[in-house]
C-alpha cells in the first residue's frame, strides 16, 4: 500500500555561487536493484538560487537497521538534487522537493540552506 511520509528537514551550508549536490534520492529493492522510475518535482522554488533535479548515479544512505544497508556500498540510479545560489548572495534560502516512488509512496524533503 502506498504511503505519504512526513516531510524530512534537510539543512545544508554552501558557498555562494557554487553548484553543490545537497541530496540523492533512490528507491531500491532489497537486492539493490532499482525498484523503477522515480518522479521528482520541485514544489517550492528557492528565492535566491536555482535547484536542479537530475537523474544519475549516486550512493544511497540507508540506515544500518534497513535491510538495504548493504546497497550503500555501490552507486545506483536515482535523482540528484543540486543547488546554486545567485551570484554573490549571502544568507538563508529554502526549497522543497517531492518524490514519488514506483510503489506509490510520496516523500517530501524541506531544504534549509545557509549560503556563505
Amino acid at each position: 500500500m502506498a504511503q505519504t511520509f512526513p516531510a524530512i528537514p534537510i539543512h545544508a551550508t554552501v558557498p555562494t555561487s557554487v553548484k553543490r549536490q545537497l541530496g540523492f534520492f533512490t528507491s531500491l529493492n532489497p537486492d539493490c536493484s532499482t525498484a523503477g522510475d522515480i518522479e521528482s518535482r520541485l514544489i517550492e522554488l528557492p528565492a535566491n538560487g536555482v535547484v536542479e533535479l537530475e537523474d544519475g548515479y549516486g550512493y544511497p544512505n540507508y540506515a544500518i537497521t534497513n535491510r538495504r544497508y548493504e546497497c550503500n556500498k555501490g552507486m545506483v540510479m536515482g535523482v540528484r538534487v543540486y543547488y546554486t545560489s545567485k551570484d554573490g548572495y549571502l544568507g538563508k534560502d529554502s526549497f522543497v522537493t517531492q518524490f514519488f516512488t514506483p510503489t506509490g509512496a510520496e516523500v517530501v524533503w524541506n531544504y534549509s540552506v545557509t549560503v556563505k
